[in-house]
């Protein structure tokens, strides 16, 4: 697969986040490389081509074909990649591929450090907030291999798994309905912590918030761009418990980008608590 191979490596030269393959249209399709919002390239293909590349990567991700019209993401290394493809519902899907690189790696701040162990023992919910390629998932996993190496007992949640670690337990779960599940089922377990890559659904939400209850830390990661915006998604995700999850919330790690010093936020910040209390639609 030369065209797929010179594409992923095209990419990886212009440091792109992700590759968008889209379906042809009038026997033409569409490569558009994407760093963030920013357009980086973008070239045609034909419609065998396109063919081709989809079949390819439908074959290494292990495809689910009876699952046509359903959701599929999963991960996979081809080509010395690693990619994260998501593959959209529909018999043409469209295909976004995310590149994960060594080097957008994150340092933990000392801020950082201080945080983790002042929740650890608390029962609380740890978020880590930003938006997309600012380093949410890396500092996610170091804060489990951390607290893991302190002897914590840990299960982490995901779909798909991003990254595999022997320090602690990663369990694959599908979407929403099987998750919060899941979680509900660890309450059988002697767990320390219990993370989730991303909360996106008030089920996910509410689980967590049980998990605190029960003398569990948590941890997960939200996609937002400001403390700001943060609390307004929360509310959204929880209108009616909203208060209910703020007792139970220790703070949010916002990162900013990559290579700016991230803002930490206890939940008795004045700063959070002033949003909080003035947070209205």
């Amino acid at each position: 697969m030369l065209l797929l191979k010179k594409i992923i490596e095209f990419a990886k030269e212009l440091k792109a986040h992700d590759i968008h393959i889209v379906p042809p249209y009038l026997n033409e399709s569409v490569i558009i490389l994407r760093q963030g919002k920013k357009c980086l390239h973008r070239q045609q293909i034909s419609a065998l081509d396109w063919s081709q590349i989809i079949e390819y990567l439908k074959f290494h991700s292990h495809y689910r074909y009876e699952d046509t019209l359903e959701f599929q993401d999963t991960k996979v290394c081809i080509f010395d990649a690693h990619l994260r493809l998501a593959f959209s519902p529909g018999h043409d899907p469209y295909l976004t591929c995310r590149l994960h690189f060594s080097e957008y790696a994150i340092p933990i701040d000392p801020s950082i450090q201080e945080m983790i162990v002042n929740w650890i023992g608390n029962n609380a919910l740890l978020l880590i907030v930003g938006p997309v390629k600012s380093g949410k998932t890396t500092l996610y996993y170091e804060i489990l291999r951390q607290a893991a190496l302190a002897d914590k007992t840990i299960m982490s949640l995901e779909s798909p798994i991003e990254r595999v670690f022997n320090e602690f337990t990663q369990q694959s779960v599908r979407e929403n309905n099987e998750m919060t599940k899941a979680t509900q089922a660890l309450l059988r377990f002697d767990m320390d912590i219990v993370g989730i890559g991303e909360i996106r659904s008030l089920a996910l939400l509410n689980a967590l918030t049980y998990l605190n209850l029960s003398s569990i830390n948590t941890i997960c990661t939200l996609h937002a761009t400001s403390i700001e915006s943060l609390i307004k998604k929360l509310k959204i995700l929880s209108p009616d418990d909203y208060e209910r999850f703020y007792y139970s919330f220790y703070g949010a790690i916002l990162l900013k980008d990559i290579n700016q010093k991230p803002l930490i936020y206890h939940k008795n910040h004045a700063v959070f608590n002033n949003i909080f209390a003035s947070a209205s639609f």
